[in-house]
Parts: C-alpha cells; structure tokens; sequence
C-alpha cells in the first residue's frame, strides 16, 4: 500500500506557483524546481531545491546567465551532473532554447549551448526525456497548435567532456 503524506520541510519555501519545471538530483538527493508562474501571474526563473534527507527548501543562485522567466518548461537529468531545461512560455512568446544546468557544484552553473540542425518550434508543455543511451528526446508540446511532432539531440559523444561544444544538432523523428 503506498501512502501519501503532506511534508512540511523546513527553511525559507518557494512561492506558491504552477507551470513550474522540476527534476530530481539523485546524485545530491534533492527536488529542483524551476520557474512557474504565481498568483500574481508573474512568470518566474528562480530556482529551488528540496533536500530529501534533510527535509529543508532552499534557494538556489546558480552561476551563469538564468534563462528568462517562464512557464511550462520542461526539465530531465541528462546525466548525474547536468540537468536540461527546455522551452515554456516567457513573458509573451513561446521559446524553444534549451539549457544546461551543471549539477557538480551545491548551487550549479547555467549555460546555453548553440544548437543546430532542425529545431522544435518554440513551444510549452512538452514530454522530454532521456534514453537510447545518451539521447534527449521531446515529444509534442503547444505552440500555436498542440503538436505531435519528435525531436531528438544525441549526446553520447558529447558526456564527459567539461564544456559541451556549440554544435549540438536536433533531428526530427519520424513518427509515422
């Protein structure tokens, strides 16, 4: 029987939000949540972690460039260093930029990779997940249309090396 229980972690909590992006860290065993939009309906960029062991929020100030406020994202583990972030709602438009966020430090490093090849309309609300590997797949999503279009960057070559080159490819898959 499984059961759920409301948790009441210590520390300095995140805003009420929805919309928001959430991975977990099992390397740092820690809940990270990014962005959203609150009661206000302001769209968010800010990130926190939930610290599973021991039961406390904290706000995160990663180093680099934060990307900028939205809602709808969509967020995986790459691997157990590097989180990535993808897409949502900004302030007025959609946005198909994808980021890295380096996990090897307690508050991470943001950074953005140049990408190429054919690249997803920018959009929210889209299944991403890791597999086959070393890929990032991305299924779907809402532009200006609810799409039911693929998408997958292959990394394998990439993992391990300390920065990723800036020229990381998309290719469509079919799907049909």
């Amino acid at each position: 029987l499984m059961v759920w229980r409301k948790a009441d972690p210590g520390g300095d909590r995140p805003s009420e939000r929805d919309g928001h992006a959430a991975v977990y860290d099992r390397a740092s065993k820690r809940l990270l949540i990014f962005g959203g939009r609150n009661a206000e309906k302001k769209r968010l960029n800010d990130l926190w972690a939930y610290d599973t062991v021991a039961d406390k929020w904290t706000q995160l100030s990663p180093d680099g460039d934060k990307p900028a406020p939205r809602e709808s994202a969509s967020m995986c583990l790459l691997d157990d260093t590097t989180a990535v972030l993808f897409g949502g709602k900004g302030q007025g438009n959609r946005l198909n930029d994808l980021q890295f966020l380096d996990l090897t430090t307690p508050h991470g490093a943001w950074s953005q990779p140049v990408c190429g090849g054919t690249v997803p309309s920018p959009r929210q609300d889209v299944a991403l997940c890791i597999g086959d590997g070393k890929k990032l797949f991305l299924h779907g999503g809402c532009d200006n249309f609810i799409r039911e279009d693929m998408y997958a960057l292959d990394f394998s070559d990439q993992l391990g090396v300390p920065s990723y080159p800036p020229d990381i490819y998309w290719v469509r898959c079919s799907t049909r």
